[in-house]
């Protein structure tokens, strides 16, 4: 499998990449557009390739699971997933020199809002640009290769998604699969704008930058202490709220009783 070249993308006309979230790992620039809404699409997505030679997807990121997976050459039910310049997109597996089929096991996971997908996990690697260096790096990785998709995977327009969690249930992350092979920083940000966003893998905060640290728990989803919810109108909830877990993958807020 090859992730896309980790560059900063115009979304469109009158929007660039945000400078400050280009932060250096190690000599190396790691970071990634994200593009998308909560109005008509729901979620933020980013372009990574599989295969060798690269074969490209559009994948939503998904803080609150761990897989990564994209439709297979050989899915039975699988959507269209049209794109502007493509269509139907799919990983083929025989397409590519560096697939691997050693350890390939059945995978079938349901999402919260209904929707489901299941397929094999396979083995190939992920390619990661540095930026302004205009060299990748191959990362050994793990993914899934899905052959059905029912509810939004099916309709939406995303061909899939990329899991950042810090559960290991299917094995690998990408970001981990970065992290092993190039020792990055066990670090990423994401900024949401209304239609574009940027997700920075590995980097440090800037000296001197002061921030207030949010402690999170959980030992798979990053959940966080939530102590009042309040709106524009002035109504709020009182007292300790409860926690929550930051989603990127998911367009609104469910309180639980």
């Amino acid at each position: 499998m090859t992730v896309t070249s980790l560059v900063f993308r115009r979304a469109g006309p009158g929007r660039h990449p945000v400078p400050h979230k280009n932060k250096t790992v190690g000599g190396r620039r790691l970071g990634l557009e994200m593009q998308g809404n909560l109005y008509s699409l729901g979620y933020f997505s980013a372009n990574v390739c599989l295969g060798t030679p690269a074969q490209r997807f559009d994948v939503i990121i998904d803080t609150g699971s761990s897989l990564t997976a994209v439709p297979c050459a050989d899915c039975s039910h699988c959507g269209r997933h049209q794109h502007p310049t493509y269509v139907s997109a799919r990983y083929d597996s025989l397409a590519s020199s560096t697939f691997s089929a050693a350890g390939s096991r059945p995978y079938s996971v349901s999402y919260t809002e209904g929707s489901s997908i299941r397929g094999r996990i396979v083995r190939d690697v992920a390619w990661f640009e540095e930026l302004g260096a205009g060299r990748r790096v191959d990362c050994p990785a793990t993914f899934g290769c899905q052959t059905h998709e029912t509810g939004l995977f099916n309709s939406q327009v995303a061909d899939g998604i990329s899991g950042l969690s810090r559960s290991r249930a299917y094995g690998a992350t990408l970001f981990d699969a970065l992290r092993e092979k190039t020792g990055a920083p066990d670090v990423f940000s994401i900024c949401l704008d209304e239609e574009v966003g940027a997700l920075v893998l590995g980097g440090a905060v800037r000296p001197g930058l002061q921030l207030e640290w949010v402690t999170y728990s959980g030992a798979d989803l990053y959940t966080v202490p939530l102590t009042e919810v309040s709106h524009a109108g002035g109504g709020r909830l009182g007292g300790r709220v409860g926690s929550a877990i930051v989603d990127s993958g998911t367009s609104s807020i469910e309180p639980y009783p």
